[in-house]
């Protein structure tokens, strides 16, 4: 009788020890991929701080108006390049319509044109034909 309990305490012991065993190379394993990734993370902060660098230089005033001279040729907006949308001319439903944006042009609409915009302008819009995409697709996210 005391021979069979000692052998069944030899066999708990084993199956613990080999658990405990199991259980410290799991460990191990983990605190090497936890060390990898934050060997990554440093790397990616390093690389983020660099892009940020580069943005800086990149969007410098002195530098993009230097740019501009030299491609665009932009200039700032004028006192004379600001009006009301009053003085704006006066586009009918017809023109809209139809795309005719002469309005130097002294031929009067035909009537059946007149009559055609007011039906489009009245009418609800056309269904979407494909469903929107979210703003995280536009921006690259997804």
């Amino acid at each position: 009788m005391n021979g069979s309990w000692t052998l069944i305490w030899i066999f708990i012991i084993a199956g613990i020890s080999l658990g405990l065993f199991q259980i410290e190379q799991e460990v191990q394993q983990r605190e090497e991929e936890l060390a990898l990734l934050n060997q990554q993370i440093l790397k990616d902060q390093e690389a983020l701080h660099v892009l940020k660098a580069e943005w800086s230089y990149l969007n410098q005033p002195s530098r993009l108006e230097e740019l501009n001279d030299k491609f665009l040729g932009l200039a700032p907006v004028t006192g004379w390049q600001i009006t009301h949308l009053g003085d704006l001319p006066f586009r009918s439903p017809a023109e809209a319509v139809t795309g005719n944006l002469n309005t130097a042009s002294s031929e009067p609409a035909a009537e059946s044109e007149v009559a055609n915009a007011g039906e489009l302008l009245s009418a609800p819009p056309p269904p979407l034909q494909a469903p929107l995409r979210p703003a995280s697709f536009v921006l690259g996210k997804e």
